[in-house]
């Protein structure tokens, strides 16, 4: 019975894979030989993720293929992430159509063979805005960090959407050498262009710029406070700021506390429990929740009878579910 069962199982496993590759060769086939909507159609299933093995024949259609299927061929190569489709792509960053330009961008920054940065570099001059954005973000995926000062030259375009996307693919690429660059960013007041800076610090590898968040869960300006948490709970637990973040607690802003509550939770800090049980009595609904939240992550029964009374107790049904999830976890 045992062998009869082994046996139909490894039938039903080849007649699987068999339709796979009819599948497969089926969609080849229309890319290669099938009518104008069958292409268009054979194109639209490699970019729902069913087009393994396309490569090629999408790349022979790039050459014939035309307005809405030509722009769909330069996204689902892309969606491939084919190496062979670099040069291409490449070529295709002088395209005379912005939107070609725009999606080849992006699919080389899908794709992220660092071969593929000299032609984004150039296309960092794109009459566009938004193919030099586009070809900013693809140089943080493609990350190669000899691209630094390209893309630090571009925190002086006049376009704040190119501004944020240097500002990203810095922080993308990980490394402290445009730490200063980025600091030259924060003079201005806009509070969602300092957390793209502070957030992209956040993500660079290396003491100084953790340095620098240590030093704003300090500063007098509560932004700065709270995206440096936000930055840090992101990173690897840092034992010498843990006690700066426990003390954002009690931070006259709200918003602040919320987010030294997420890093502690991030960090599963034990030390942090007294805090986080005190700031359990808040009367903010989402502080509440938060607070149980990082204490389910942290673990520590000694946060157990306050979770009990929350679960029985709170006037927020889902604070009352979320403690009861993080007394299992006590457990």
């Amino acid at each position: 019975m045992n062998t009869r069962r082994l046996v139909l199982m490894a039938a039903v496993v080849g007649l699987a894979f068999a339709a796979g590759l009819r599948g497969a060769n089926a969609t080849v086939d229309a890319l290669r030989y099938g009518s104008p909507e069958a292409r268009e159609a054979a194109v639209d299933q490699v970019l729902a993720g069913q087009g393994a093995g396309a490569g090629p024949a999408l790349l022979e259609l790039l050459d014939d293929a035309k307005g809405v299927l030509r722009l769909k061929v330069v996204r689902a190569l892309g969606a491939l992430r084919d190496d062979a489709a670099v040069r291409p792509l490449s070529g295709l960053l002088r395209d005379p159509e912005a939107e070609i330009r725009q999606a080849a961008a992006r699919s080389l920054g899908r794709i992220a063979d660092p071969a593929a940065a000299p032609a984004l570099v150039s296309a960092l001059g794109d009459q566009d805005a938004e193919g030099r954005e586009a070809a900013a973000r693809a140089l943080g995926q493609v990350g190669d960090s000899a691209q630094v000062p390209a893309l630090v030259g571009l925190l002086k375009d006049s376009n704040r959407m190119v501004r944020e996307a240097a500002v990203d693919a810095l922080g993308d690429l990980g490394t402290e050498a445009g730490l200063g660059a980025l600091e030259g960013q924060l003079g201005g007041s806009d509070p969602n262009y300092k957390r793209h800076v502070v957030i992209a610090i956040g993500a660079l590898r290396g003491p100084k710029a953790l340095g620098r968040l240590a030093a704003w869960l300090k500063d007098k300006d509560p932004y700065l406070r709270g995206f440096a948490a936000e930055a840090l709970a992101k990173r690897p637990p840092a034992p010498a700021v843990v006690g700066s973040l426990i003390a954002l607690l009690d931070d006259p802003v709200y918003a602040v506390r919320v987010l030294a509550v997420e890093a502690l939770g991030a960090w599963k800090e034990r030390v942090a429990v007294p805090g986080l049980l005190k700031a359990l009595g808040a009367s903010e609904p989402t502080m509440r929740w938060k607070c149980v939240l990082a204490l389910g992550r942290i673990g520590d029964p000694a946060a157990g009878e306050a979770l009990h009374y929350l679960a029985a107790h709170d006037a927020e049904p889902e604070i009352r579910a979320a403690a009861a999830k993080a007394l299992l976890a006590l457990r």
